[in-house]
């Protein structure tokens, strides 16, 4: 290995070490939003969080189909 080859290598780490403290203060930044909007710590309680409101949300929009359902049987469209 000669010197031009060793500099190379030496700037490829240097940036691949600013790409990973960048990387690390973004996510940082991701997780303390968790932490301030949906009152989580990790990705494993962020997951949980999810999969709870799809859940409600699902429920949500079955109750609002049933009631729609009501609703449309209730008027006789054939009058309107």
């Amino acid at each position: 290995m000669d010197a031009r080859q060793f500099e190379q290598i030496k700037a490829k780490i240097e940036t691949l070490k600013t790409k990973r403290a960048k990387a690390e203060g973004t996510l940082e930044a991701i997780v303390d939003s968790w932490k301030k909007t949906y009152k989580v710590d990790t990705i494993e309680e962020a997951e949980a969080l999810l999969e709870k409101l799809e859940k409600e949300a699902t429920e949500s929009e079955e109750v609002v189909e049933a009631l729609y359902s009501d609703l449309t049987g209730l008027t006789n469209w054939g009058l309107i």
